[in-house]
């Protein structure tokens, strides 16, 4: 099907893994499996598409690296992708975007708090959302180099333009190697995927 494509956020779903009930949704639908993939790292996990006859696709992935499920839905229209997307909401019940912030903000210990980043992270929108940011940066900047790790990985699922100078930070003055490593590595990406500082 060609012509231009739309697709939502990603919808985070509260299991781990999720495959059944995504599939026994997807089914409902009268969908069938389009592809499945294992990915390599460092995006280690398995992704499956489910497609309908006409051209609808929803994509469902188990990450392995943050222990996360996550879907995304896809249609020709922005007006079937808002439809695909409540649908998605009644059914899967993913964790809404209040959940995800609140469990930032209630984090019992570090570990917590950088994982509930990264659960946060992985739904949020193309656009810069603040409050999504201010969280990724505090974990970004935390004394504990576990959260900055995390805080790193948070980063690379909506490559925003204010991350760029959080990432540079680390990349160059980190005392951690593997840190200002990885953050080059981040860096790198979103240079190659033309992420700057001025966007």
């Amino acid at each position: 099907m060609s012509g231009k494509r739309f697709a939502s956020s990603r919808f985070v779903l509260r299991s781990y893994p999720a495959r059944e009930e995504v599939q026994y949704f997807a089914e409902s639908l009268g969908w069938v499996v389009a592809s499945t993939e294992k990915k390599a790292p460092p995006f280690s996990g398995t992704e499956i598409i489910w497609s309908s006859s006409g051209g609808e696709a929803l994509r469902y992935m188990e990450d392995e690296m943050t222990g996360n499920c996550y879907v995304t839905v896809e249609a020709s229209t922005g007006e079937e992708v808002q439809r695909l997307g409540e649908a998605v909401v009644d059914e899967l019940l993913p964790w809404e975007r209040e959940e995800l912030v609140f469990a930032v903000d209630t984090a019992s210990d570090e570990m917590e708090f950088g994982l509930a980043v990264i659960r946060l992270s992985i739904a949020a929108p193309r656009r810069t959302d603040e409050t999504i940011l201010q969280r990724v940066r505090s974990a970004l900047t935390h004394d504990d180099a576990r959260v900055r790790d995390m805080g790193i990985v948070a980063t690379t699922y909506s490559p925003w333009p204010e991350y760029v100078p959080l990432l540079r930070d680390i990349a160059q003055g980190d005392s951690e190697h593997k840190l200002r490593e990885r953050s080059r590595s981040v860096l790198e990406s979103y240079a190659a995927a033309g992420v700057g500082e001025d966007e």
